[in-house]
C-alpha cells in the first residue's frame, strides 16, 4: 500500500500487513458486486465499479451498492499483524454496451473524487 490513508498500516505494521488489507478490501469488494461487474484499484487506497447498467434503473442502484460498499470497508480489517482501520475512497458508475471505456473509467474516477470530498463519520 502505497496511499497517505493506508500508508499509516505500512508504518506500523509492515507492508505484508498492507498488502494483507489489500487483499481484504479486495475480497470485500468482490463480494458486494455481481459476476459481470468490474472492481479496479487506480492507486493507493483508490478503487472502482463499473456496473454494467440492465434495466435502466440508474440512480438506486448505484446509490444501493455505494451505501453497501461504504459499510463493508468502514468495518475494521483483520490481519495476522492485527486490527486495522483506513480510509478507502472509491466511485461507482454504470456502464452501457458500447460506451467508450476511457470515459466509463474518467466517470468512475470523477465518482471516487466526489466521494473524497464527503465528510467522513
Amino acid at each position: 500500500m502505497t496511499s497517505t490513508a493506508s500508508k499509516a498500516v505500512n508504518d506500523s505494521a509492515g507492508h505484508n500487513a498492507g498488502d494483507d488489507v489489500l487483499r481484504e478490501v479486495a475480497q470485500r469488494l468482490l463480494s458486494l458486486v455481481r459476476p459481470e461487474d468490474v472492481v479496479a484499484r487506480l492507486a493507493g487506497d483508490e478503487f472502482v465499479v463499473v456496473r454494467r447498467d440492465r434495466d435502466g434503473r440508474v440512480a438506486e442502484r448505484v446509490l444501493a451498492l455505494s451505501e453497501r460498499i461504504k459499510a463493508a470497508l468502514e468495518q475494521p480489517f483483520e490481519t495476522p499483524s492485527g486490527r486495522h482501520t483506513i480510509g478507502v475512497s472509491f466511485g461507482v458508475v454504470l456502464a452501457h454496451p458500447g460506451d467508450d471505456p476511457a470515459a466509463v473509467l474518467s466517470h468512475a474516477d470523477a465518482a471516487m473524487y466526489d466521494d473524497k470530498r464527503m465528510p467522513r463519520s
